[in-house]
């Protein structure tokens, strides 16, 4: 069944209310949306970028799909500082980054000197940060980077558990771990 508005050609999973009972019901109760594009990779800040109408004017949580963390994202802030264009989660550096991204100082980030953290690709975003972009592939650190020397990004450390699983092998060494942790208990 193709659903008349995904620009998909083939089956749209969220179109399907018989084949999942429920699920209409829950997500409008969430105000859960989902939308797909054939289109080609437009990296993280042209995929957000293209998505901006459908976020509305609210700022919006991020979280990249190749992560797996215990954040507790009740508990995150719900919008960035006044001023701060975004406010990202940092992360102790992981073993494949042991330089880190930014530098965190008074719940500022930097890139100057001192103890670097690893951006988690996680974070609350203002629509703001992208103004003057034009549509199509481009990063999100150039974005990031210019508010840093607006001095307008913030952020915090989250001390927690945090995997990147951009790779086969480090998601099977946490699918690993996790099998032996819920073995011990």
């Amino acid at each position: 069944m193709n659903h008349p508005k995904s620009g998909v050609g083939k089956s749209d999973p969220c179109a399907r209310r018989s084949a999942l009972p429920g699920l209409q019901t829950k997500r409008a109760r969430l105000r859960q949306t989902a939308r797909y594009f054939r289109t080609t990779a437009l990296e993280t800040g042209g995929g957000i970028f293209r998505a901006l109408p459908l976020l509305g004017s609210a700022p919006f949580l991020l979280v990249n799909g190749d992560v797996w963390t215990d954040i507790d994202f009740a508990a995150l802030r719900r919008d960035p500082p006044t001023d701060s264009l975004a406010h990202l989660v940092l992360v102790r550096n992981p073993p494949q980054h042991p330089r880190g991204d930014f530098v965190l100082e008074q719940g500022h980030i930097t890139e100057g000197e001192g103890a670097r953290h690893t951006y988690s690709g996680i974070g609350i975003y203002r629509a703001e940060l992208f103004a003057g972009c034009p549509p199509g592939k481009f990063p999100l650190l150039p974005l990031l980077r210019r508010a840093i020397a607006a001095g307008r990004l913030t952020g915090e450390l989250h001390a927690g558990r945090w995997y990147d699983i951009g790779t086969v092998e480090r998601l099977a060494a946490l699918d690993a771990e996790l099998i032996r942790e819920s073995e011990t208990r």
